[in-house]
């Protein structure tokens, strides 16, 4: 994925950023000794000498939502709050009860759903069809979800087609029961918008348990960390899946499937994902931490990427008392070992997001080549980064440019690292500016330019990396 890609992905913010360190986005190679008290044990095997320590490592995954549509959004939801908390009864549609009670007693007899069919002459289904008919007459989302999901579980590949549509046109009047399955069976991901958060908030206050974690990730996203908490904490304490008062969305949860299971464990991770992050920030004993990092280990087995990043990130850092660097290989292992090109998630979460997969790439790359403890057995590194730099992640494409200029765990090739760094220059990438700016003073791989070199130093000082601001205040 490219890397503009990924700076437009909507991010919710990592635990890594509320512990109130420097946190720049991605790795940072630390490379001169006058950067000594974040390298105390680290090695760098990159052309210089340095003083070893382990590799400070962080992120901070900031939602990028343009203002007037947070604004609109936020107000959305308050006015959303207060209408869904209100007891004025909702009209009722007698037709789609009916359907629903017809399809419900054909299942429990036959095991089956019935066929929906408009050629089937059997009077139980024809019955179906007319009250559903009926009903989506009346523009009933609800009944337009419940045709389309008897059709695209049907065997008939044009019934199928019909199905899909018919629940993509439910979900988007933002019936929620089909926004979840359209994630599910369509693999549709939806935009954070009104007409969602008003159909998940509505069916969170109903009691169904992925939508409380829908709010919980959404509060989280807009900053809103006491919300955000207080619904991941009702969606884990909820032993049901749905709302028994809900018929449909029961039903729907009764059939059941694999599919269906793992997207509810996965939800279950995002939850305690989500709360992991408000209680690590607001941990204030060693207890209150044990029990946020046990949260984010669980999260991380869970299948949520961001959720194993975070705790590699902290198990990296020499910021704390948690710097355990050995620990951060296998969450990183598990999350570049995912398959390659898609989100790690069924339902597409922003917390699974392909770019999560190749950070853990690049961390487990320089982490390699810096020789942080336990990373030896990572093997050959540069596999991965030609991988990544052929998906245009500029910061392994920086890494394998000036390691090619210099030779460094492969054969020197300095013309092509040079024009990696170019372009990794170019794309804004503050190492790749600071390494060029050293083979520029240096006259590695092209001739001294020390004018080029200088201002391409203060460019990546500018954008944050701390070698570069080191060299500037040394000369």
């Amino acid at each position: 994925m490219p890397n503009s890609s990924r700076a437009n992905e909507a991010r919710a913010p990592s635990i890594a950023a509320s512990q109130g360190e420097d946190m720049p986005g991605r790795a940072e190679i630390h490379l001169d000794a006058a950067d000594s008290g974040n390298v105390d044990r680290l090695r760098m095997k990159l052309g210089v000498v340095v003083a070893g320590g382990v590799l400070v490592i962080a992120a901070a995954m900031l939602t990028a939502w343009p203002s007037m549509h947070k604004k609109g959004f936020l107000h959305a939801s308050t006015k959303a709050a207060g209408q869904t908390s209100s007891n004025a009864p909702e009209a009722t549609d007698a037709h789609f009860d009916k359907a629903l009670r017809l399809v419900r007693t054909f299942f429990d007899r036959t095991h089956e759903l019935p066929d929906p069919n408009p050629l089937a002459t059997n009077p139980e289904l024809v019955d179906i069809r007319n009250a559903l008919q009926e009903s989506m007459n009346r523009n009933s989302g609800e009944a337009k979800y419940l045709m389309g999901l008897l059709a695209y579980l049907s065997r008939e590949r044009a019934l199928q087609q019909k199905g899909a549509a018919l629940i993509q046109a439910a979900a988007d009047e933002g019936l929620f029961i089909a926004r979840l399955d359209s994630a599910i069976l369509l693999k549709k991901s939806y935009p954070l918008d009104d007409l969602h958060f008003r159909a998940a908030l509505k069916a969170a206050n109903a009691g169904v348990k992925v939508a409380q974690i829908e709010a919980a990730r959404y509060f989280a996203s807009f900053g809103r960390k006491d919300q955000a908490a207080e619904w991941a904490i009702k969606a884990l304490a909820n032993t049901h899946v749905g709302d028994p008062s809900d018929p449909l969305f029961a039903f729907r949860m009764a059939l059941g499937g694999a599919t269906t299971s793992t997207v509810l464990k996965q939800y279950e991770a995002l939850a305690k994902y989500l709360l992991a992050a408000v209680r690590m920030e607001r941990a204030n004993t060693v207890e209150q931490r044990s029990q946020a990092l046990a949260l984010l280990e669980e999260a991380s087995l869970g299948g949520i990427r961001q959720a194993g990043l975070d705790l590699a990130r902290m198990k990296l850092s020499d910021k704390s008392e948690r710097a355990h660097p050995e620990q951060a290989l296998a969450p990183l292992q598990r999350i570049a070992g995912s398959p390659p090109g898609r989100n790690g998630c069924l339902v597409h979460f922003e917390e699974c997001a392909e770019s999560h997969r190749q950070e853990a790439m690049y961390l487990l790359a320089v982490n390699q080549i810096g020789g942080t403890p336990g990373f030896d057995s990572v093997g050959n590194p540069f596999p991965m980064l030609e991988e990544l730099t052929s998906l245009q992640f500029n910061p392994a494409k920086a890494l394998l440019g000036w390691c090619l200029v210099n030779g460094i765990g492969i054969p020197r090739e300095a013309r092509r690292g040079i024009g990696l760094l170019n372009e990794a220059a170019a794309a804004g990438d503050k190492d790749a500016k600071y390494w060029l700016g050293r083979a520029f003073l240096e006259g590695k791989g092209q001739a001294v330019d020390k004018d080029k070199g200088r201002a391409l130093i203060k460019e990546a000082a500018d954008l944050g990396n701390p070698n570069a601001a080191a060299l500037l205040d040394s000369h």
